[in-house]
C-alpha cells in the first residue's frame, strides 16, 4: 500500500490568526524578483504561533529551552484518541480511561476532540476544550513522551498548573494540530521543531504517515 501523509499543520499566513497578546504573524517581501533578481521574505512571529510545541522552559524556571531537548519524542509512531468536546467542556479523567491501555511509557498520544475546525474564528484560543488538572496529572504519571491536540491549548483556564504538571514530567506539548479527523487510529507522526537556540516554543511541520 503507498505511504500516505496527512498535514497537520495550519499554514503559517500573513496576518493569521495569533494567541491573544502574543506578537502577530508577518511575512512580507524583502527582495524580489524584479528588483533584486531573487525573493526573499522577511518573516516575524512569536514562538507559540501556529501549531507550535512547547519547550520545558515556556513555563518551568528550569526547564530546557528548544535546543536542549531530545529529538526521539518528535518521530515515531503515535496514537489518536477521538474525543469528542464542545465550546468549554472539560476533557477529564473519566474520559481518557477507556484508552488507558494506550497511555503507556513512550507514548505518543494525540486527542481529537473537533475543536480545532474553528481555527481562525472568534474564541477559538480561549474558548476551546480545556484538559483538567486530574487528566494532566494522570498522563504525567503514564510517562508519555509526547502529548498533540487540536486544541490551542491544553488548558485555557488552568495553563501554568496543567503545564507545568505535563512539562514536569518530560512530556513534549503539542499544540493546534490540524486534520486529526483525517488520520488513523495509528500511524508514524513527525513534529520536528526549528533548531531555535534559546527559544520556550517552536513551530512545527506536523505530518502523519500512514
Amino acid at each position: 500500500m503507498p505511504t500516505r501523509f496527512i498535514d497537520l499543520t495550519h499554514p503559517l499566513l500573513d496576518g493569521g490568526p495569533s494567541w491573544p497578546g502574543d506578537p502577530g504573524i508577518s511575512v512580507a517581501p524583502h527582495c524580489t524578483l524584479e528588483r533584486d533578481g531573487c525573493r526573499v521574505s522577511r518573516v516575524s512571529m512569536g514562538s507559540h504561533q501556529g501549531t507550535h510545541l512547547d519547550a520545558p522552559s515556556h513555563f518551568l524556571p528550569e526547564g530546557c529551552d528548544i535546543d536542549g531537548m531530545t529529538l526521539e519524542p518528535f518521530f515515531g509512531p503515535a496514537r489518536l484518541l477521538r474525543i469528542p468536546k464542545g465550546r468549554g467542556e472539560a476533557l477529564d479523567l473519566p474520559d481518557l480511561l477507556p484508552f488507558e491501555a494506550l497511555i503507556r511509557p513512550g507514548a505518543r498520544i494525540l486527542y481529537h476532540t473537533g475543536w480545532g475546525e474553528n481555527w481562525g474564528r472568534e474564541g477559538f484560543f480561549t474558548e476551546g476544550p480545556c484538559l483538567t488538572l486530574d487528566a494532566a496529572r494522570f498522563l504525567a504519571s503514564r510517562r508519555i513522551a509526547l502529548l498533540g491536540m487540536d486544541t490551542s491549548t491544553p488548558a485555557a483556564d488552568n495553563a501554568q498548573a496543567v503545564h507545568e504538571v505535563l512539562l514536569g514530567a518530560g512530556v513534549v506539548i503539542v499544540e493546534g494540530l490540524a486534520n486529526l479527523g483525517l488520520c488513523p487510529d495509528s500511524f508514524t507522526l513527525s513534529a520536528f521543531p526549528l533548531a531555535l537556540a534559546d527559544a520556550d516554543g517552536s513551530p512545527i511541520r506536523a505530518v502523519a504517515i500512514c
